[in-house]
């Protein structure tokens, strides 16, 4: 047999092997599925009707110089009276405590906490100037603090090479800042614009 044939003949039976092997599996009709793991949302719970009791603390009641006083006098006048009258105003006096422990065991002690009201007002700064030399930023922040006028600058620790920019105020008023505007220029000879003041950018 030639080399040829032989190679052929090896090349089918190798190829029928194959088939016979690896066509069933693809033929039975199964498809196989990658299966995809998720996780399973836990169902509601059955609501039992039963709510907490809200916590109950016995507050002792503090130290009040009004009360003591009060009791002072009644003292008193239980001295001039007779023993009777004595043993009543004594069995008197604990009422009023009880009354105050019945009062705060009825108000449950929530804090009130108050929502931060955000108000629609804009604020108002002067960019004076920006600066690639962080000694000249800072230069310039300390000669107007030691103005009085309310310098920074962003960032508010300059670097060299990167763009500081100098600012002052912020005001709500815009009119002050343009008084405090004209008030610069005639300090530094830098006229300056007026932005609007964005703290979250500080």
């Amino acid at each position: 047999m030639s080399n040829q044939f032989q190679n052929r003949l090896v090349g089918t039976i190798v190829v029928v092997a194959l088939g016979v092997i690896f066509l069933p599996d693809m033929l039975d009709g199964k498809d196989k599925r990658q299966e995809e793991n998720f996780s399973e949302i836990p169902l509601r719970p059955e609501f039992s009707g039963d709510l907490q009791q809200p916590l109950v603390v016995d507050v002792q009641p503090n130290y009040n110089p009004d009360i003591e006083s009060a009791s002072a006098s009644s003292n008193e006048q239980v001295n001039d009276s007779k023993n009777t009258e004595s043993l009543e105003s004594n069995t008197e006096q604990p009422q009023p405590k009880q009354d105050n422990q019945a009062k705060v065991k009825s108000q449950p002690s929530v804090p009130d906490i108050q929502q931060p009201t955000l108000t629609n007002s804009v604020a108002y700064t002067i960019q004076l100037g920006s600066f690639n030399n962080a000694k000249n930023a800072n230069a310039l922040v300390q000669r107007l603090r030691k103005q009085g006028f309310r310098a920074y600058s962003v960032p508010k620790v300059p670097k060299n090479k990167q763009l500081t920019r100098v600012y002052v105020g912020p005001d709500i008023s815009k009119t002050k800042l343009a008084q405090t505007q004209q008030k610069l220029h005639e300090f530094t000879q830098m006229k300056g614009r007026i932005v609007n003041y964005d703290p979250i950018s500080q």
